[in-house]
């Protein structure tokens, strides 16, 4: 098993688990207030914190869910408040 196979284990949920499992409470807070409909300035201004330490928590959001861009967390955050 190579090093990224053994990585992609790692951060996958557990049988039956949600994929929201995987992230920390900030991370759920990012996706909830995009859910929301929020933009990631009003996120970042609604929770008190840099435009740097949201793209740190979007970078971390990324790599947990494996997903590519911006854009593929917001659709990850539409697609939860169905």
């Amino acid at each position: 098993m190579t090093q990224k196979e053994l990585a992609r284990l790692l951060v996958m949920p557990a049988p039956g688990a949600s994929k929201l499992d995987l992230l920390n409470d900030r991370e759920l807070e990012v996706i909830s207030l995009l859910a929301q409909g929020n933009s990631f300035k009003q996120t970042a201004e609604e929770m008190g914190i840099s435009a740097e330490r949201l793209d740190e928590l979007k970078k971390s959001i990324q790599n947990k869910l494996q997903l590519k861009n911006d854009l593929q967390i917001v659709q990850f955050a539409a697609k939860q408040s169905s």
